[in-house]
């Protein structure tokens, strides 16, 4: 989703940003947060909030200094494993 604020241009169906991705993280069944993608960390984590206020599992990517913040999730760090997918 693009925009360059909260009240950046329309969404899809004629509702603001922060709506059209509310109405994305609801209609997830795990979400992927990346701290370290570019993205501003302040969106990321805003986009965390919101997923974990609508019950969405989420899964966060913390760049290899770690997590710039304290939140009760652990974060898978670039090259980690964390096991295999059973099937």
């Amino acid at each position: 989703m693009r925009g360059t604020g909260p009240h950046a241009g329309g969404a899809a169906g004629g509702v603001g940003v922060g709506q059209a991705r509310w109405n994305q993280l609801r209609g997830c069944a795990p979400a992927v947060f990346d701290l370290g993608s570019g993205t501003p960390v302040a969106s990321v984590c805003h986009a965390l909030g919101m997923a974990l206020a609508l019950g969405v599992q989420p899964m966060v990517i913390a760049p290899e200094a770690g997590l710039p913040l304290d939140i009760d999730i652990r974060a898978a760090l670039p090259g980690e494993s964390r096991g295999r997918c059973a099937g």
